[in-house]
């Protein structure tokens, strides 16, 4: 039997007349300003999918602005699936440089500088765990990726 993994929730300050847009997809109350602020903030954030709010507002100053304000619960979502079956990642993330010992003394994987599976000098921490990014290069473009999940997920 798969383990299940437990779904990660971040809490997030938007105002409070962003609910029922963000929660239930309804723009019926928005001026076109909002809704382009609220699709712009979705843009910006596609490892967030709100899924609820709690009722107590507080002004708090949001974008330059004292606005009324909720506390929202979205559930994380770190991978996102194309049609064809590649896996990007979408969370958030920095490259840290943490060079292996034969990258330290100037060495190269292979020969030729191409291969299916050529660690790079960079890592990506996710979840707790440092995570290797790897280059799959062929040619003059190559493709970096980490194992994610036991899966092999784009960065970019």
């Amino acid at each position: 039997m798969k383990a299940q993994r437990k779904i990660e929730v971040e809490t997030v300050t938007l105002p409070a007349h962003w609910a029922c847009p963000l929660i239930n997809g309804d723009y019926s109350g928005c001026s076109r300003q909002d809704e382009r602020d609220i699709n712009a903030w979705i843009r910006d954030n596609p490892h967030l999918s709100i899924v609820g709010c709690n009722d107590n507002s507080a002004l708090v100053l949001f974008e330059g602005y004292l606005t009324d304000c909720l506390q929202f619960d979205a559930h994380v979502r770190y991978t996102r699936e194309t049609a064809t079956g590649l896996i990007y990642l979408i969370y958030p993330h920095s490259l840290t440089y943490d060079p292996l010992e034969w990258q330290k003394r100037g060495l190269s994987f292979t020969a030729t500088g191409y291969g299916k599976k050529i660690p790079t000098s960079n890592v990506v921490y996710l979840r707790g765990r440092k995570h290797r990014v790897y280059v799959t290069q062929y040619s003059n473009a190559g493709t970096a990726w980490i194992v994610f999940d036991g899966k092999r997920t784009i960065i970019s």
